[in-house]
């Protein structure tokens, strides 16, 4: 049976951790690029608390998503080097458990490249808010 939702998505996305921990990946200045059904936005580039490495880039921004769907039900963040946009990986969020419950408080994700190779992990929050017909 094919899940149809309708409402408004709340991506909360606050901030990524161990990126440094990969030898490819030193003091990178990331963006994100989040991807549901055919809308795409793009987060700014990363900001660091003073107390911060570069490995655990934060963002702190709220993005919203209609959700009018037959199924879909992945939300995709890729990571990018500001520098060179070059592709740093990409986490995979899967949506059925929000489309449910309504809300997930901040969860990490993880993140890997094209190569599956792990990266890092990403933090997000979501809210789903159900609209009737």
């Amino acid at each position: 049976m094919t899940l149809k939702v309708k409402g408004k998505l709340e991506v909360t996305l606050s901030r990524a951790n161990g990126l440094a921990n990969n030898d490819f990946l030193k003091n990178v200045d990331s963006y994100v690029i989040l991807k549901y059904a055919s809308t795409q936005v793009k987060a700014s580039c990363v900001s660091y608390a003073p107390t911060v490495s570069r490995s655990c880039p934060w963002w702190n921004e709220f993005f919203y998503f209609d959700v009018i769907t037959n199924g879909v039900n992945v939300l995709t963040m890729e990571l990018y080097d500001n520098a060179t946009h070059k592709f740093i990986g990409i986490a995979n969020i899967p949506l059925d458990v929000v489309f449910f419950v309504d809300s997930i408080p901040e969860t990490d994700y993880q993140i890997f490249t094209d190569y599956g190779l792990y990266v890092g992990d990403i933090y997000v929050a979501l809210t789903f808010t159900r609209e009737e017909d």
